[in-house]
């Protein structure tokens, strides 16, 4: 068996996969599987992906899902997994020659060391020009940092696009294939959502090393039939629901991280139609309920501020 699968969700995405397909036959460590979960693609996704596996240059897996949104995708991704590590990139990206020969090498001083706190690695993006993608840089002369997402992103603001590295079975349990979310039918969850779960769970070892390029270039693919703008604050909604309630706990770490978030709760609720009763009953941390019951108005104020006299919002 392989010791890594890569998974790429994907929808109409055949005119950036032969990029992303390009650089992992351009890898240098080959102990891993390629596992393509296609949201019901309407392009020629599916042709593509066949003439890889037909070609078999590397070991490849394709699924196909009805339309249902990325998050559908992933938790196809996580079930089928068999490999003890898994790795995701977007269909829009690409790696490194070196990408999987770094996590590779990272995970097995981690063995060596027989820290078995540590569940996943996270290593830098960046850009085409070579700019690290996000402002958070490392201290001089640190190859890496073990802590966890409250700590890197609450205390040390570290908000940079990174590549993760999870065991598989951390990424099984907090996902798990039958696992629905509010309003599912309305935007997809994203990444950020789960990144906390993972910490929650265990260590992660922050390296200071580039495994990913991150593109800009393809084509908008809304998972709905709506607005990229109304879709947009969907998406803010979801979020900050699910990481507000899941995390206020470290509300005290960043306080203006959690007043903004909830601000951003309230205005997207109010934009999105989304009932005040509805909000409410959906939100499961007592401590978050009344909060959001206090900051009500304020978020009221500041709908109509942005709404009338700014004419933007900021979400």
């Amino acid at each position: 068996m392989k010791m890594f699968t890569i998974l790429t969700p994907t929808f109409n995405r055949a005119t950036t996969l032969p990029r992303l397909y390009e650089s992992l036959l351009n890898q240098t460590e080959k102990d891993f599987l390629w596992l393509v979960a296609d949201d019901g693609s309407t392009d020629n996704t599916e042709e593509l992906v066949n003439m890889w596996i037909a070609q078999n240059k590397i070991k490849i897996e394709y699924y196909k899902l009805p339309k249902g949104g990325q998050h559908k995708a992933l938790q196809l991704g996580y079930y089928k997994a068999k490999t003890k590590y898994l790795v995701k990139i977007d269909s829009d990206d690409a790696f490194l020659p070196d990408a999987i020969e770094n996590y590779k090498n990272e995970w097995e001083k981690i063995e060596a060391e027989k820290n078995k706190k540590i569940i996943n690695i996270c290593a830098q993006s960046m850009y085409v020009n070579g700019e690290i993608v996000g402002n958070w840089r490392f201290p001089p002369d640190i190859k890496y940092i073990d802590s966890f997402w409250h700590e890197m992103v609450l205390k040390r603001n570290n908000h940079n696009e990174l590549s993760n590295c999870t065991l598989t079975k951390i990424l099984k349990e907090i996902y798990p294939v039958d696992y629905k979310f509010w309003l599912e039918d309305k935007t997809n969850i994203i990444d950020g959502v789960f990144a906390p779960r993972i910490g929650k769970k265990g260590t992660t070892r922050y390296i200071n090393t580039i495994v990913q390029v991150v593109y800009s270039d393809a084509p908008f693919s809304s998972m709905r039939s709506m607005s990229t703008y109304e879709n947009k604050f969907w998406k803010a909604l979801i979020d900050s629901k699910y990481f507000l309630d899941e995390n206020f706990t470290y509300f005290f770490w960043q306080p203006r991280y959690f007043i903004n978030l909830s601000l951003k709760l309230i205005i997207s609720s109010i934009i999105c139609k989304v009932s005040f009763n509805d909000l409410i009953n959906n939100i499961d941390s007592k401590r978050l309920k009344l909060f959001i019951l206090i900051l009500f108005p304020l978020g009221i104020s500041a709908y109509i501020y942005f709404r009338f006299i700014k004419k933007k919002f900021w979400i």
